[in-house]
């Protein structure tokens, strides 16, 4: 039977990467196939903070299961990092409880009224009724092999709820590979599909002018959130600190921004200050469109510790920009073709991330290389070819 009712699931809709793609996933649907019938159920709202809720296409339903200050104030003051440690414990051993009751029952509402179900960032597992005959899809956004190194035991926790799903969407073959390793008896449950890039879209909007004059000059961007355990943007500022001793007059050596926000804003700012590097690398902020300010830097630099995809490494191909990446786990190599399309350099290496970003700075040649070949590698990410992959997981 053909499934038309698909269910969306998501702990928080904000300004992520993994945001972006359910952007893209929910546009795609309307764009291509007005047939299904696509509703999102946002666990908790977030006011404010839900920068991308007007990007949801209209034909979208959209439903906060959780609204209501009074029952979502601490959630934002605390992913603010503004509660107080007397409301934190308050709000765990009240208000809690009152969320997880109403996002139970609603959403085992909505599960009766759809085919299908994709838990899309792996949080409501607890909260779905598995016994309801709905086909139940699990979205895994990070390496699965370097979260089980670094914490097991959360990671085991994780692959023994992923049992109870019918289908686990890994992002690429190397997530697909690590999984299969650590997890042998998750391995008839993978699928890999990417995560869909909305080519036309993002080249559309990267066509908007700048109208702030700062970005007028010449300027180095990484595009990331401020979250030091995974983004590891610390790296990142020490490469430019060398690079900056090499180039004293600043002949060839541009500003670096960096476009995002997070809660290790102040932390990496006094990084900056003590690299006495305050008029040389700007955090910038979250910006709700950032292609324009991509598609004019001279280069992209990511310095994650490790991912699941790579979104905006897949975003910059895609714009045919030059492209600075760690070779982490897992994404960004079969992103960049196996370094065909942008250069992978050790992970947390500030010697080798400055060597390749003076490179591709110096090396005109092999800028242009990077530039012209990017492109092409990026059609394997385009909404099509995804929707198409996930619409044949959901009909089985």
């Amino acid at each position: 039977m053909k499934k038309e009712r698909i269910l969306f699931v998501v702990s928080r809709f904000l300004d992520g990467g993994l945001d972006t793609v359910l952007v893209n996933y929910l546009n795609a649907f309307a764009n291509l196939h007005s047939e299904v019938q696509v509703t999102i159920a946002i666990m908790v709202q977030y006011d404010g903070l839900e920068v991308f809720i007007d990007r949801v296409p209209k034909t979208v339903n959209i439903i906060h299961l959780v609204s209501g200050k009074w029952l979502t104030a601490n959630v934002v003051k605390r992913y603010e990092g503004t509660i107080s440690k007397s409301a934190k414990i308050f709000d765990e051993l009240f208000f809690n409880a009152i969320r997880r009751q109403l996002i139970k029952r609603r959403l085992r509402g909505l599960q009766r009224e759809n085919d299908v179900i994709i838990d899309f960032d792996s949080q409501a597992r607890s909260f779905i009724d598995f016994d309801l005959p709905t086909l139940k899809i699990a979205y895994f956004h990070f390496s699965i092999g370097y979260l089980k190194r670094t914490n097991a035991r959360y990671m085991d926790r994780v692959a023994r709820g992923l049992m109870a799903y019918d289908k686990i969407i890994c992002l690429c073959n190397d997530m697909y590979e690590e999984c299969k390793k650590a997890y042998p008896n998750l391995a008839d449950k993978l699928v890999v599909i990417y995560n869909p890039i909305d080519i036309a879209q993002i080249e559309k909007m990267s066509e908007v002018g700048i109208s702030d004059t700062f970005f007028r000059d010449r300027y180095i961007l990484a595009s990331m959130r401020l979250e030091e355990s995974q983004k590891d943007l610390t790296t990142l500022i020490k490469a430019y600190a060398i690079l900056r001793k090499e180039d004293i007059t600043r002949v060839w050596l541009p500003r670096l921004i960096v476009i995002g926000d997070g809660p290790h804003r102040e932390k990496l700012q006094r990084t900056i200050d003590e690299c006495g590097l305050h008029e040389d690398v700007i955090l910038y902020g979250f910006v709700k469109n950032p292609y324009a300010i991509m598609s004019h830097a001279e280069m992209i630099v990511h310095s994650a510790k490790y991912e699941g995809f790579g979104m905006v490494v897949a975003e910059a191909i895609a714009l045919g920009l030059a492209v600075v990446c760690t070779n982490c786990p897992v994404g960004p190599r079969e992103v960049l073709a196996d370094g065909k399309a942008g250069m992978l350099i050790p992970v947390g290496d500030e010697k080798s991330m400055a060597k390749a970003i003076k490179q591709i700075l110096t090396n005109e040649p092999l800028r242009y290389k990077y530039k012209t070949q990017a492109k092409q590698y990026a059609e394997r990410f385009s909404t099509k070819n995804v929707v198409e992959k996930l619409l044949s997981v959901c009909n089985g």
